[in-house]
């Protein structure tokens, strides 16, 4: 459960950065989306390498080199934020379902339909 959120969460992070890096207007936004669904994946280093590689990318593409400024601040804004506030609530959601679950478990075993097992766990 907590991979395939994280994998959702990823998800929808490359498509946010792919859909603002095609506001930008910046070539093959498309990549740049899937780079940083993959790149999110690696801890600290995915987000630094992803900004980097938009910041290239829209300073080649760009004669002003406030657009790759822009382009990579923009990218580091938008893994902030997921980073900062999307993973951290859906995860205590996560971990609130798995109290929640394991102390329902916890009360059923230590009813009659399992004598010993609420001491055990």
């Amino acid at each position: 459960r907590y991979l395939l959120t994280i994998t959702v969460i990823n998800f929808s992070l490359g498509v946010v950065i792919g859909l603002t890096m095609f506001m930008l207007g910046l070539p093959n936004p498309v990549l740049i989306g899937v780079g940083a669904f993959l790149l999110n994946f690696v801890p600290y280093v995915g987000a630094l390498v992803g900004a980097l590689a938009t910041a290239a990318i829209a300073l080649l593409t760009f004669d002003w080199y406030g657009w790759a400024m822009i382009a990579g601040g923009t990218y580091v804004l938008i893994n902030s934020i997921e980073g900062q506030l999307v993973t951290p609530y859906f995860e205590a959601i996560l971990r609130v379902r798995s109290c929640i679950l394991h102390s329902l478990q916890k009360i059923h075993c230590s009813s009659a339909s399992c004598l010993f097992g609420g001491v055990i766990r």
